[in-house]
C-alpha cells in the first residue's frame, strides 16, 4: 500500500469518513423508521455493520488489524492446553494454597489485636 509522508494510505480519510456517515445514516434509519418492528432493525444494523467492516478492512489499519486477527489465532492453535485433570488439580492445590493463608493472616491478625489490646489497656 501507498503511504504518504504521514503515513496515512491514499483515499483512508475518505473511507473512514464513508464509515462515518454510514453509522450517522444508520441512527438516522432507526429513529425514521422507529415505528418498524425491532428485529427487522436488528437485521438493519447487521447488514449495516457487516458493510462498514467491509470498507473499513480496505483501509490501511483494518488490513493491520485483520492480519493481527489471524496472526493471533494461529497463535491459538499452537497452545497446548491443559487436560481437564491438570486442571482440576491445579485448581484444587489453588484452593488449598488459599485456605492456608488466609487462616494464617487470620492468625496474624488475631495476634496484633491481642497485642494492641494488651498495649491499651
Amino acid at each position: 500500500m501507498k503511504q504518504d509522508n504521514t503515513g496515512v494510505v491514499k483515499f483512508d480519510i475518505f473511507k473512514w469518513a464513508i464509515i462515518g456517515l454510514m453509522l450517522l445514516a444508520g441512527f438516522a434509519a432507526n429513529y425514521y423508521f422507529s415505528e418498524v418492528p425491532l428485529p427487522l432493525r436488528i437485521v438493519g444494523w447487521l447488514i449495516l455493520v457487516l458493510i462498514m467492516l467491509g470498507v473499513a478492512y480496505k483501509t490501511y489499519a483494518g488490513g493491520k488489524a485483520w492480519k493481527f486477527f489471524k496472526d493471533s489465532r494461529n497463535e491459538m492453535r499452537k497452545v497446548v492446553w491443559p487436560t481437564r485433570h491438570e486442571t482440576f488439580q491445579t485448581t484444587l492445590i489453588v484452593v488449598a494454597i488459599s485456605i492456608v493463608l488466609a487462616i494464617f493472616l487470620w492468625g496474624v491478625d488475631l495476634f496484633f489485636m491481642w497485642m494492641i489490646s494488651l498495649l491499651t489497656t
